[in-house]
């Protein structure tokens, strides 16, 4: 015990004794010359030739490997700043972590891959969920019950009417129809850890409803002695998902809440619906030991989304947001307030527009939402036929179908699949950033631009890299990303977007 306190009094001498060896150093300027400046340590680099994946919608290029000669890696020494567009990339600045990429299987969705030939609905999924041979997408966003793309307006998981012990509860068709594609799904990803299923309804069962039709027009709503019902129902419907081996992430209690829709739809004041996700849906998950996390909101900005995140946050894990109204101020605001709630984009469904237009439309809600913080960016409908459906319909027998295309377009006549921009757009992100994986500061170049250059970069778990670009100017721009000791040099075409990766790991 001496022998320590003598130890403690010699060391609290030399620490007192350091300001002043320092001060004297100081008044006579000499120079300690044990002292040496820290070196810089090295977060990043460029090993070997990036690859380069390169889009131009108007010319038919789409997600194609360039040629190794296109790109340039050369020391920081040699960079000229005065030219180009520099991105400089600290991987040591890091932000949000990548859940995952992903689209809907919606009834209309597996109505068209059932009706492909086997072997072209096996390449189609493959395309889809497979790391290696597809885009590798890993999140499914599935209708609870039926959505704007089903078939039957009646269709529920309590088909019998005033069911309420849910006695009767079934998947009914959706467990023949939508469970077998969701099991490929999940073979295809390969990867239990980050396979996601996200459960979301549109509706209540109608005999829940104070009107009894599918959309909310009217502003029919779930029925106040039907809450603990409808919150067990969502739990069933989990567990029933589960029973077939497809563990659900997340659940969404309704989809676009405030809504007056003629799609399938359910209408819910911001106070009803903080009511049923507080006092119902959470406690009910609690008792009966499920991990689902709950999210909330599942619309557009600018909605009420933000007052009813305040009445619910101490019950959800993350707040969704669609991207229709193009305006991403509330989720930056949303993401300043409350920056340990994870963000998901849920919806973000192609329309009808030039290949261009709905390329680069994708391509913008992609960049705006990451640069903000968004983990996850999931798409609609997988695909739908040349009509844009199967779709629901209205009483007049027309469809209700309001958002356009999906990723792919069933010829059911030609028996073909054509894989749209969106898919295009998505495969950008999804093919190289991994689940895990983080996005690291870069030079936001849009200010520069006027919105027209953009860029954002990851780095995955394993030390690859992935920097996705877009040039929508009318003539070329060469990038230049500093990472490091290195710079990648790359000139992207006119209107058209491009994703470099590389081992970005410092032997």
């Amino acid at each position: 015990m001496k022998q320590m306190k003598r130890l403690l009094c010699l060391i609290l001498s030399l620490l007192m004794l350091l300001p002043m060896a320092g001060c004297g150093q100081e008044a006579t300027g000499e120079q300690n010359p044990d002292v040496t400046e820290p070196e810089q340590v090295l977060l990043a680099t460029v090993n070997g030739t990036p690859a380069v994946y390169m889009t131009v919608p108007g010319d038919f290029v789409k997600f194609d490997r360039q040629e190794d000669s296109t790109v340039k890696v050369y020391d920081i020494s040699e960079l000229d700043r005065n030219s180009g567009v520099v991105i400089e990339v600290d991987a040591g600045t890091t932000h949000q972590e990548i859940l995952g990429w992903g689209a809907a299987m919606t009834e209309s969705s597996a109505i068209n891959l059932w009706d492909m030939p086997e072997e072209l609905r096996n390449q189609v999924m493959e395309s889809l969920f497979d790391e290696d041979k597809g885009i590798g997408l890993n999140i499914l966003r599935q209708p609870n019950g039926i959505s704007d793309f089903s078939t039957d307006p009646d269709f529920s998981y309590a088909p019998v009417r005033d069911d309420l012990t849910l006695e009767h509860f079934t998947l009914g068709k959706h467990e023949e129809q939508i469970i077998p594609l969701l099991q490929q799904a999940k073979e295809l990803i390969n990867d239990d850890e980050n396979f996601r299923v996200f459960l979301c309804s549109w509706t209540a069962p109608l005999w829940m409803k104070t009107i009894e039709e599918f959309h909310s027009l009217n502003q029919s709503t779930l029925k106040r002695e039907y809450y603990q019902l409808f919150a067990d129902y969502l739990v069933k419907s989990i567990q029933a998902y589960e029973a077939n081996g497809i563990p659900i992430y997340a659940i969404t209690d309704q989809n676009e809440p405030t809504a007056t829709h003629g799609i399938a739809a359910m209408y819910m004041s911001t106070d009803n619906h903080a009511t049923l996700i507080n006092m119902y849906l959470k406690p009910a998950l609690e008792k009966a030991g499920l991990d689902t996390k709950v999210m909330c909101w599942d619309f557009n900005t600018g909605a009420s989304g933000t007052k009813l995140l305040g009445k619910t946050y101490s019950s959800i894990d993350a707040m969704c947001f669609h991207t229709y109204n193009d305006d991403f101020t509330e989720i930056a605001e949303v993401h300043e307030l409350y920056p340990d709630l994870p963000i998901y984009i849920t919806e973000a469904a192609g329309r009808t527009q030039s290949n261009a237009a709905r390329f680069f439309r994708q391509m913008n809600w992609l960049f705006k939402s990451q640069i903000i913080g968004s983990s996850a960016h999931i798409l609609w409908n997988i695909v739908l036929d040349e009509e844009y459906g199967p779709a629901l319909l209205d009483e007049d027998g027309n469809s209700v179908n309001i958002m356009g295309i999906g990723m792919l377009e069933w010829n059911r006549q030609e028996q073909t699949v054509a894989y749209l921009e969106d898919f295009y757009a998505l495969a950008h992100f999804s093919k190289f950033v991994r689940p895990g994986a983080v996005r690291v500061e870069s030079t936001d170049t849009r200010e520069n631009f006027k919105g027209l250059v953009a860029n954002v970069v990851y780095r995955n778990e394993n030390g690859t890299m992935t920097a996705v670009l877009c040039n929508q100017n009318t003539s070329d721009n060469t990038f230049k990303l500093v990472v490091g000791d290195k710079v990648i040099e790359y000139t992207l075409p006119a209107m058209s977007a491009a994703t470099i990766t590389w081992d970005g790991n410092v032997y």
